[in-house]
């Protein structure tokens, strides 16, 4: 994408508009109050949604995703702040 990373030591505040209802797939369904707009997580965003959520900072939520999955440390933090950077362009969560 050619945006640079997320500055690990920001804190990534979930919406407080924001319903979270888990399927028993492992997947997940976000209902945002504000717009009316239901959102789907596979296993792995919901997980990630899951640890920004328990974490103090966004390199912390990096840190238990990577104790939870086999990925090298690049792959995890694009994914991961391209998840962050979607969920914010979409009213779910605010970077502070």
């Amino acid at each position: 994408m050619g945006e640079t990373s997320i500055d690990e030591s920001k804190n990534i505040v979930l919406a407080s508009d924001a319903l979270l209802q888990e399927l028993s797939d492992g997947e997940a369904v976000i209902l945002h109050m504000g717009s009316e707009v239901y959102y789907a997580l596979d296993g792995i965003a919901l997980s990630m949604w899951k640890a920004i959520g328990d974490a103090g900072s966004l390199g912390e939520a990096r840190e238990q995703l990577s104790a939870m999955y086999e990925v090298d440390a690049q792959t995890l933090a694009r994914d991961l702040d391209d998840l962050v950077r979607e969920l914010e362009e979409r009213g779910l969560v605010e970077i502070v």
